[in-house]
């Protein structure tokens, strides 16, 4: 199975959906949102390196890459 990771349209926190899901429900603000509102971060993450690539991004660096890329940090 593969998932996307995706950034919270409401709070900027990042966590993976399925890619054929809908809507998800942000862990950090509760608010439920359309994935295709959401800013896809990366696409076709098999399901053995989600939780790696989560937690990069919501390091120092991982908070950078993202703020160069599209210019707006996430909240950690």
């Amino acid at each position: 199975m593969t998932y996307l990771i995706v950034m919270c349209p409401y709070c900027g926190e990042i966590r993976a959906i399925k890619e054929n899901q809908k809507t998800a429900l942000c862990y950090k603000c509760g608010r439920r949102f359309r994935t295709l509102n959401a800013r896809i971060v990366m696409r076709s993450v098999p399901s053995n390196k989600v939780v790696e690539i989560i937690k990069y991004l919501k390091t120092r660096k991982g908070r950078e890459l993202l703020l160069q890329t599209w210019g707006r940090e996430i909240n950690a």
